[in-house]
């Protein structure tokens, strides 16, 4: 993600209530897949999954942002 796109994500995009209940949402889902797993793996390794998946979680966020300003230029652009 370009520099000045970062600060823009995460100064004030990743503090607005859309992209909290996003994360809400994410992180909810995670859990749940993790709790449906969690007894076939010792409790470091749920540990080491669920950090590997909140990682995940938000550099999809990060991407999904960054493309999707992509788009809105490109949007605005053939207008």
């Amino acid at each position: 993600m370009s520099e000045l796109l970062w600060k823009i994500y995460e100064r004030i995009v990743s503090e607005e209530s859309d992209a909290y209940e996003g994360r809400k949402r994410s992180e909810e889902r995670i859990e749940e897949l993790i709790q449906k797993y969690a007894a076939d793996f010792k409790q470091e390794e749920t540990e080491a999954v669920r950090t590997l998946a909140y990682a995940a979680a938000l550099k999809a966020e990060q991407e999904g942002f960054r493309l999707g300003v992509r788009f809105a230029v490109r949007l605005f652009m053939d207008w």
